[in-house]
């Protein structure tokens, strides 16, 4: 009698732990699944952001070759006058003017950027880093804590680090920061939407400042024939 109840729990523990290690394997295929998942749409966003560099040295181009058309129109306007006259010589640089404009506001969204991508990249081998040395001593913890049988919190309160940064920000940078961590904190691709956002914007403005060069271009001949 007792031999059989002594099968019949450990057909029902190995049960349990085949359930488990099902559950287990299911979790782990999920987890697994998940990361590479969230990796690949980083390496997207990344990929597209790092496109801004190329659209920034094109831009810069476009500036510096508007700025060089300033200059001669500026020091040669006593023989530009009669050719363009008055209106033609104000449209023309007007035009011009406002390419470089755009191209200049292109480029602080290039910058800004950069900068966001600098600080994802870095914050991510950072925390790698510090993650990865937690673990190790959280482990040997874990060992401490079963072998004292002393109840210990070793997970991170990452609100905490939060609040600490925020006490050495300026205000409207705290509210700033807290109103983007509530909207997007719990999606792992935080980091990259302001960066992206960024980008999309730059192309904006170098294509109102490539066909803005380009009407400038139009408009100065168009005055010349006419």
């Amino acid at each position: 009698m007792k031999q059989g109840e002594s099968m019949t729990e450990k057909k029902q523990n190995n049960t349990e732990n085949s359930e488990l290690g099902k559950e287990s394997l299911r979790e782990w295929n999920r987890l697994n699944k998940e990361i590479t998942e969230n990796a690949m749409i980083a390496s997207i966003f990344e990929a597209g952001c790092n496109s801004s560099k190329s659209i920034d040295q094109f831009s810069s181009w476009l500036i510096v070759g508007a700025a060089a058309i300033a200059s001669f129109f500026i020091t040669n306007s006593n023989q530009l006058l009669p050719l363009l006259e008055p209106s033609g010589f104000m449209t023309c640089g007007v035009i011009l003017c406002a390419s470089c404009f755009f191209g200049l506001i292109s480029k602080i969204y290039a910058l800004m950027c950069k900068i966001g991508i600098d600080v994802v990249n870095t914050l991510r081998i950072t925390l790698e880093e510090h993650l990865k040395r937690f673990e190790e001593s959280k482990e040997e913890i874990k060992k401490g804590e079963k072998f004292w049988e002393i109840p210990l919190e070793t997970d991170i309160d990452f609100q905490k680090v939060l609040t600490r940064f925020y006490e050495y920000q300026p205000i409207w940078v705290r509210w700033q920061l807290s109103s983007y961590m509530k909207k997007y904190g719990s999606d792992p691709m935080a980091g990259y939407f302001i960066p992206f956002k960024y980008m999309t914007n730059q192309n904006v403005l170098f294509v109102l400042q490539a066909i803005i060069f380009l009407f400038f271009l139009i408009a100065g001949f168009a005055f010349i024939v006419c």
